[in-house]
């Protein structure tokens, strides 16, 4: 396993090789968290006119056309509002999108386009520079699961708009297969482990907003069905 590691790695370095603003950092498997938080560490360090961070994973199908499609967003609703994070809209492989929370009705504030809602997921993904810095970035101890959730939480907490371009769809892939009901995509099957994490996540961060167990308790009834 170590060997295939270190052939990776070798490939990847390879393929980088020769383009100055492409960092590697190597690390072991330290969560999500833990890796997102270094990159930001190496944008404040050696990029200081960087605006917006785009977060990406590989269970992530994303276009050029969607990508520009969210940047152009991005940067409208940096003009116009205090923005937490910004979020492109996730479709399942067989073309059905994933549920979303409406925070409130779409004001005369935001384009046609963009929602304002409780949470966005962290892959393909935009978020201020100067908002990971205000927040401290994510929490290392979350390891995986619920990282997204809890950032959007936080930046709803500081009056920050969480918001979702509704033209910016993409396909991603989540969990090992779904729950459905009468034919309707319930939620993700995960893996097992992940329950335990989800689960500890839910209660930490409902601790650390300041939300306590009521807010959790429908995360966490959900999780139990799943179980």
């Amino acid at each position: 396993e170590h060997e295939k590691r270190e052939i990776n790695k070798k490939i990847l370095l390879q393929s980088i090789s020769g383009f100055d603003e492409v960092y590697y950092i190597g690390m072991n498997n330290e969560g999500l968290s833990k890796a997102y938080n270094e990159g930001v560490k190496k944008l404040n360090s050696c990029c200081h006119k960087i605006g917006g961070v785009l977060f990406l994973d590989q269970d992530s199908d994303v276009s050029h056309a969607t990508l520009k499609q969210l940047w152009d967003t991005y940067n409208k609703l940096e003009d116009i509002c205090d923005l937490g994070v910004l979020g492109a809209y996730p479709i399942r492989v067989d073309g059905i999108g994933y549920r979303y929370n409406v925070k409130k009705e779409n004001t005369n504030i935001l384009p046609t386009n963009v929602i304002e809602v409780k949470r966005v997921i962290s892959s393909f993904s935009i978020v201020p520079l100067r908002v990971l810095n205000e927040l401290n970035g994510f929490y290392d101890d979350f390891f995986i699961d619920h990282i997204d959730n809890d950032f959007s939480r936080r930046c709803i907490k500081k009056n920050k708009i969480v918001a979702m371009d509704l033209n910016a769809k993409f396909i991603q892939r989540i969990g090992e297969g779904s729950i459905t009901f009468l034919g309707r995509h319930i939620t993700p099957i995960s893996a097992p482990f992940r329950h335990y994490y989800q689960a500890r996540n839910i209660l930490l961060s409902a601790k650390r907003c300041g939300d306590g167990i009521i807010y959790a308790l429908p995360y966490l009834v959900k999780r139990f069905i799943m179980i």
